[in-house]
Formats: structure tokens, sequence, C-alpha cells
């Protein structure tokens, strides 16, 4: 009888405690959304596109812009007022100007290019004050400009001395010891401008390891088991020159591996594996995927118990960045990575040829309709068709997923072109070389706010329409 009672109250024990442990975690996650929740009430991410009539410019004469400036939730409702402005290669503005925006959060806009202006490459910025707070994300698109002093070897590509560089961005974040990690990585001139490479990745004492190359605008990916204490390199060369070698990061014995799967439309599939050292420290995880700040799923994973792997419905959910984080037991993140989620689809416009002059300053007529869209907001670019500038940004790829990411993209209109595996793919191997943070767990988990540069008036206007 005294058994039976202790083994019963054993299991009770157990039980409790199970209980406790789930209370206790269903708590962490719905701390994490609350936390990401305030976030985004207070906030809030404005994204800014601009259009320009062409890149390339001559001093003195006009840019013809228009800018739209949204939130998650449709046209902005912080800002009144964007800035734009001219900076040089050495960061000096030479010329800004301020407009108003509409009621659908765009503006008209243009200015005259200094006459006296020098040849060279230039950015044209475009942001609101709110935006300063984020400063990784003012919207940039670089142009040309031909001063009075142009001469054919002052482009930029022709300018001598571009230097290769390899950059290796392991999925996840780090390389772990003793599992299969996929690297991505990206080779580019001293300019930014993408490079073909090719190699093989090969231990510190010369051992072949892998082929590589690269896939796509400079960019390729691989997949090897590093070993812990070893240190490994990549071996390239690029249009017959001589053979350069990189290193890859430094192994880590302990952490979490985190492998995406996103070919298919309709689920996202995530593998979760741990390198051996201090291993229970990263049994129980927490894998939240969240898209514009908003927690779309919470999975819990024990790896003890078998569960390495989850799956994410990407049907119904809005297009954009899927932002996907594994944290440990005590909240802190382990590895992340982000996604595309593709449900998108465009409004084409009827486009009818009202009057067509083909004659020297002949008028031509255009007239364009959209049968499903209400109060559009419409800008038409006319220009001569150049195969160049046949992938260039443009406002959807720039809404859709070009204004979360940091640094110059090249071609960024291809990757939404079509749906096409291969296009898709290689959008993912932009997201897993493009850096990207958007914001900082850490702050958002202890309630730290992140510098406020502009006047408390517009701070307390964002806290009253969240109210």
């Amino acid at each position: 009888m005294k058994t039976k009672l202790f083994s019963t109250l054993k299991s009770v024990a157990v039980f409790t405690f199970l209980l406790f442990v789930a209370v206790q975690t269903n708590a962490q996650a719905d701390l994490l959304k609350k936390n990401l929740d305030k976030w985004r009430n207070e906030y809030p991410q404005e994204k800014v596109y601009l259009q320009t009539d062409k890149s390339y410019y001559v001093g003195g004469e006009d840019v013809w812009m228009k800018a739209w400036c949204t939130t998650i939730d449709g046209p902005t409702y912080l800002s009144r007022i964007i800035y734009i402005d001219i900076v040089d290669q050495k960061g000096t503005v030479v010329q800004k100007k301020m407009y108003q925006l509409d009621s659908l959060g765009s503006a008209a806009a243009n200015f005259s290019i200094p006459g006296n202006i020098l040849s060279g490459n230039y950015s044209i910025n475009a942001y609101t004050l709110w935006m300063l707070n984020f400063p990784a994300f003012i919207f940039r698109k670089n142009i040309f400009i031909y001063g009075n002093d142009y001469k054919p070897d002052a482009t930029i590509a022709n300018k001598p001395g571009a230097k290769l560089q390899l950059v290796f961005f392991p999925e996840g974040g780090d390389l772990i010891a003793g599992v299969d990690n996929r690297i991505a990585f990206k080779a580019t001139d001293s300019y930014g401008y993408p490079i073909t490479v090719k190699g093989q990745i090969e231990s510190e004492d010369g051992v072949k390891i892998i082929d590589i190359a690269t896939e796509h605008n400079g960019m390729g990916v691989f997949e090897f088991q590093p070993t812990a204490g070893k240190k490994y390199r990549a071996a390239v060369t690029s249009g017959g020159n001589n053979k350069l070698t990189f290193e890859l990061p430094v192994i880590k014995e302990e952490g979490v591996n985190l492998k995406i799967n996103n070919t298919n439309p309709n689920r996202l599939f995530i593998v979760l594996r741990r390198g051996e050292k201090n291993k229970d420290t990263f049994n129980e995880l927490k894998v939240v995927t969240q898209l514009n700040y908003q927690v779309i799923n919470t999975t819990l994973l024990n790896i003890d118990e078998g569960q390495a792997a989850a799956s994410i419905s990407k049907k119904g959910l809005p297009p954009g960045i899927l932002q996907i984080t594994v944290f440990d037991k005590n909240n802190l993140p382990v590895a992340e990575r982000i996604a595309f989620n593709e449900n998108y689809s465009f409004v084409q416009p009827v486009i009818k040829n009202e009057l067509k002059n083909l004659s020297g300053k002949g008028k031509n007529r255009i007239s364009f309709s959209f049968d499903s869209t209400a109060n559009p907001s419409i800008s038409c670019l006319v220009t001569d068709y150049d195969a160049s500038s046949l992938y260039v940004e443009n406002i959807a790829s720039s809404l859709l997923f070009a204004a979360d990411l940091k640094g110059a993209i090249f071609n960024e209109g291809y990757y939404i072109k079509d749906k096409d595996p291969v296009t898709l793919r290689h959008l993912d191997l932009l997201l897993m070389t493009q850096g990207w943070r958007r914001f900082n767990w850490k702050k958002i988990n202890s309630q730290e706010p992140p510098c406020i540069k502009i006047s408390s008036r517009i701070f307390n206007f964002i806290q009253r329409y969240n109210a």
C-alpha cells in the first residue's frame, strides 16, 4: 500500500512538473508575441519608393520623380513630408528638397542638378524624419551624372583595381561542427558589382572538400559538414585570373543549425540540427515565424524526443518577408533566417493607344484604366527600350522585399519577373546573402526602445493613433 501510494504521488509530481513546464513555455511564447506586437504598434515601419525618369543625368538637367511612402497597412499615416537628396561618393549632400505627401502617401517631385557638378556616381536618397531612426533602410538609388569634367574613363566600370571580394553567409547565422551546414556566398568586385567565380572548399592542409561556383549574380550556395577545431577556406578563380583564397567563418562546436526549404508554394519547411557540445542546452527550442512584426506561427520542439522539423502554412498570408527565429528555453535567439512568401499578384492596367504619331515631335495620347483598383496612384515612365534596364528596381520589388534589405541590389526587378522555381531560388539566394536585421530581439524582449531622433510631437501622434 505504501509503495502504491508513493508511486501515485510520484506520478502526480511528474504530471504537475510537466504541466508547469507547459504553462511556462506557453507564457514565454505569449510574451514574445506581446513584445513584438508592442514594437509594431509603437515603432511602425515606413517604406519609401522613389521612381526617377532615368539613371543617367547631365549637370544642370532636371530629375523628374514620383515618391510613395507606405506602412504595413497602406499609405503612411505617420509622415506628411518626404525628403529627397542627392549625395556624392564622399557623403556630401549636393541637392536637397522636401515635398508634401498627398492622402495616398505619394508626391510628384523634381529638382535641377547643379550645373557645376563633378562627374561621378551619386545616390538619390528618399526618406521621412521617422525613417532616420532606422537609417539602414532609407531608400537609395544609384545614378551617374555627367559633368563638364567628364572623360570616358571616369565611369566605375572602367576604373582599374577592382578586386574580388568573397563573403560567406552560413544559413541560420553560424557554422556548427558535426552537422550538415548550408552556406551561401556572394562574390563582388570592390565596387559592389557581381562577379562569376568557381573553385573549391578545402581544409587548411589543402584537401578538397567540395566544388563551388556562382549560380546567379555572383551568388552561390554549397553544403558540407565541418569538423570541430579545423579551419576551412575557399580557393576560387574568376575570368582566368590567379587563384585566390578566402577563409570561411570560424566553426562553432555548440549551437543550432537552421535549414529552410521554401520550394513549395503552400508550405515552408524547417529543419533543426544541433552540435554535440552542450547539446542539452539546445534541447527545448521554440521556432517563431513572423511577417510584418506579426507572429503567424510558434512551434515548440524537443530534439531529444525526435522533434527537429516543422512546417509553416503560407496559405492566406500576405506577400513579403517571413522571419524565422529559433529561441532556446531562455528566450534567447540562437538561429535566424528570412524567406519570401510569394503570395502576390499584380493588377494589370488596360492600356489604349488613343493617338499614335511617330513623326518628329508628333503628338501621342495613351490612356490607362484599372477595373479592380479604386483611386489608384499612377506613375508612367516612357523611355526607349534598353535591355540593361529590363530588371531595374520598381515599386513592386521595392515594397515586396527590397525595402526590407540592406544595401544595393543588382537587377532588383529580376526577382519578381515571374514565379518560376529558378527565379524563386535566386530570390532565396539573395535573401541569404543580403545583410538583414531590422530590429534586435534583445531590445524587443527587454522592452528597450530605439534611439528616437524625431520630436516628441510626432512620437505622441503614433501613440494616440495606435491607442
